[in-house]
This record gives structure tokens, sequence and C-alpha cells, in this order.
């Protein structure tokens, strides 16, 4: 299913449509497995995403809804997040393996992979839990896209165009604020806060690409490779966690300390070219944007 606006048509039913195919798509994922549960999990979290994003951008005419929907998806994501992060530990370490071109950083990565592999079998295979929670969180997403007919949006080409315009702002406003911390030394939540509303943008872009496609394009683009960039960072603290509550998955102080120094040194690097990157994103972003972008509804709404 297209995951864009029809703005000829009513922003209620385009949301309503939109939402409910992506909810129902990321439940049959979980059911069917078609390509196995690591790839159903990816594709069931990218769904769930995606709705929630498509709610942020109209959560200024439906407050309560996209409140109450924001916690229950964030809930059903988190829950699949045990079980992502398991095989997205072993990406990062051929990802730090790329990054830091080394004899004895590749040694230490493969020998981490190997461990990590397992761990993942175990997590993931065959087990009780991961089938509850696979089976739980497919029930509560088709729960939730029946629940998608409960939202109710202004009509008329006028109303639309400001609820757009008024998300879309708020995410670039966000983003700013997320820049300014991170920047000052507030690492952690700042970089992660970016990385939602670089997510939201490039999902917002896509949302809109019909309307003004040269530029959503463009912004699509800057948007995914900022994402990418701190999502990189953000598994690499995961890492640095599961090393901590799991300390089989190091030899000894010293193959932990090469492996804790192997994440901040890449860390470091991600912080700088991500600043970089968002301030292109977002700081340069013009106020005639959202202007542009609500005539472009009001013209399409009236065609």
């Amino acid at each position: 299913m297209e995951y864009d606006i029809d703005f000829a048509e009513s922003l209620e039913s385009q949301v309503r449509r939109i939402a409910r195919h992506r909810l129902e798509d990321a439940a049959s994922l979980l059911d069917d497995m078609p390509d196995g549960p690591d790839h159903a999990i990816h594709g069931a979290r990218k769904h769930i995403k995606q709705c929630r994003a498509l709610y942020r951008l109209v959560a200024d005419s439906a407050k309560e809804f996209q409140r109450a929907e924001n916690q229950r998806l964030g809930d059903i994501a988190r829950e699949l997040s045990h079980l992502r992060d398991a095989a997205a530990l072993m990406q990062v370490t051929q990802y730090l393996k790329h990054e830091i071109n080394s004899k004895s950083n590749a040694m230490l990565m493969d020998r981490l992979a190997k461990r990590l592999e397992r761990r993942h079998r175990r997590l993931t295979g065959e087990s009780e839990e991961a089938s509850e929670i696979l089976h739980k969180a497919s029930g509560d997403l088709r729960q939730a896209a029946s629940d998608v007919n409960r939202l109710d949006l202004p009509n008329g080409p006028q109303k639309g165009a400001d609820c757009v315009v008024t998300g879309w702002e708020k995410v670039g406003k966000k983003a700013r604020r997320a820049i300014a911390a991170a920047a000052s030394g507030h690492h952690e939540e700042a970089f992660h806060d970016l990385r939602k509303r670089s997510q939201d943008r490039w999902m917002h872009a896509a949302l809109i690409s019909d309307l003004w496609p040269t530029a959503m394009i463009s912004i699509q683009r800057q948007a995914k490779s900022l994402s990418d960039l701190l999502g990189h960072m953000q598994d690499l603290s995961v890492l640095d966690e599961a090393i901590t509550t799991a300390p089989e998955l190091v030899q000894d102080n010293v193959e932990n300390e090469a492996v804790r120094d192997a994440i901040r040194t890449q860390q470091a690097k991600l912080r700088e070219e991500s600043l970089d990157q968002a301030g292109d994103l977002f700081r340069k972003s013009k106020p005639r944007d959202g202007k542009v972008i609500g005539r472009l509804i009001r013209k399409r709404a009236g065609e």
C-alpha cells in the first residue's frame, strides 16, 4: 500500500487508510514471517514507525487520539525491540569492523560477532517467550488497526492544510532544540530525540512527496542519511550496554576495554557527522516551506 496522502480526498479518510494498512501489514508479517523472524520484526517495526510518524503529522487536530495511539504503538515497538536488538548487535559489530579498519579490530569484532550470534539464537530461536511476544504484538497491532476508525480530523482544504503544516513545522522546531542540546554536550538523550525527528521528517516528506516532488525527494534523502548515522550511534550504545549486562560477551578486561574504545571512537565521529548533517537538514529549512506546503495542499484539494 502506498505511503502517501492523496489530498484530493479528505485528510481523515487518507490518514485512516494509510494507518490501517501499515498496522495490518505489520501484524501479518509477525504472523506469517515469510523471510524469518528477523526480517518480520524489522519490517513490522518499520510499519509501526511509519504509523506513529503519520499520527504525529496530524497530531494538532487529534491530540488525545495521537497521544493514546503513540503510547500503544510505542509499547508494542519496545517489546519487539528486545528481539530486534539481538540481531542488530551482530550487524553493528560488522559495522565497527568496516569503519575501524585494522587487523586487531577485525579479529576482535569477529570473536564478538560469534558470541552475539550464539546469544541471538538463544533469545530469538524457537523459544516460548519469543513466540508469546510476537503473538501478543500481532494481536495488539490488529486492535490498533481496528481502532483507526476512532480518528476524527477536520474537513475542508484549509483546515486540512493547517493541520499538516503545523505538524511539519513542529518537527523542525523540536529538531532544532535537539541540535542545540546535542551541540552543548547533552549527548545521548538529545541525539536520540534528533533521530526521532529525522525519521519524522523523512516519513513526512514521503507522505506529501506527490505535492512537491523535487523538494521532498531531496529531504527524504537527507533525512534518511541522518537517521542512519544516528541509528548506528544508538546501536553502539546498545552494544555497550549488552557488554555491561552480559559480561560473557567479552573474554577479559583487556577485550572489554578494546571493544568499548572502538565504540567510543566511532560514536565521537558519528556525533560530529550527524550534527553537520542535521544543520543542513533543519537549520537551513526556510519558513516558506510550510507556506508552500499549505498552498499546494489547498490547490490539490480544490482540483
